[in-house]
């Protein structure tokens, strides 16, 4: 019997969490695949077969949230840099209905993973097209999504620098979102997604509260964010 199986399953997942979090942070992973190899490799370290008992990458995020390492302070700002550069993307991109994805729209910033925008298109050509004209060099790739419905689709993506920052945009075509919105693997809850106009009212109360708040209160306040398809 392996030893996590005599731990309680709350414990296993937290351990699991923990152990994954701390891969990420300390080797520098930069992308969903990179997240789930951590994950993996987490189980395998601890000696956790059973995939019930592996967190999802909300669970991982906020493990890497409470890992000690700098001031909250400093971390308020990381957040709110990397969502000022979020929103920028999202303007230059507004015919695509972009969308703020993945951890930064939950609250956690770590500068070393790009930026996920979900963009809205009929191919990805369009995108292309718009990225060219704009004088952006980027970079082609996949992402695989995950479906309420258990299928999967393997989007394409473009991934280029703004300031130094990785910028991922996942394509979603026409087709693919009448299945819906794609959702975390283990967990099968949907992204979250955050439009530019309630970005640019969350920067905007940030920066309102900022004469008031300590940087920990703000970025406790910030972490709770879970926002889905807001405009």
């Amino acid at each position: 019997m392996s030893r996590a199986n005599n731990t309680p399953a709350s414990d296993r997942k937290s351990r699991l969490a923990s152990e994954a979090a701390r891969l990420i942070a300390e080797n520098g992973y930069t992308d969903r695949g990179d997240i789930e190899r951590a994950r993996r490799k987490a189980a395998a370290r601890l000696g956790e077969n059973d995939r019930r008992h592996w967190p999802d990458d909300d669970e991982i995020g906020r493990a890497l949230r409470a890992r000690p390492g700098r001031p909250p302070s400093e971390n308020a700002l990381q957040l709110e840099t990397l969502r000022r550069t979020a929103l920028t993307a999202m303007r230059s991109l507004e015919a695509f209905r972009p969308r703020l994805t993945g951890w930064l729209a939950n609250g956690i910033a770590l500068r070393h993973m790009p930026v996920e925008l979900l963009l809205h298109a009929d191919t990805a050509e369009l995108v292309m097209i718009a990225l060219i004209e704009q004088g952006i060099q980027f970079r082609e790739g996949e992402h695989l999504l995950h479906f309420a419905d258990r299928s999967r689709h393997a989007a394409p993506s473009f991934r280029f620098l703004a300031g130094g920052q990785a910028i991922e945009l996942i394509i979603i075509d026409e087709r693919r979102q009448r299945k819906g919105m794609p959702v975390d693997k283990h967990s099968r809850r949907p992204w979250p997604r955050i439009g530019r106009k309630r970005l640019e009212a969350m920067l905007a109360d940030d920066a309102r509260d900022g004469s008031r708040d300590s940087g920990a209160s703000r970025e406790e306040r910030q972490g709770r964010l879970t926002l889905h398809d807001d405009k």
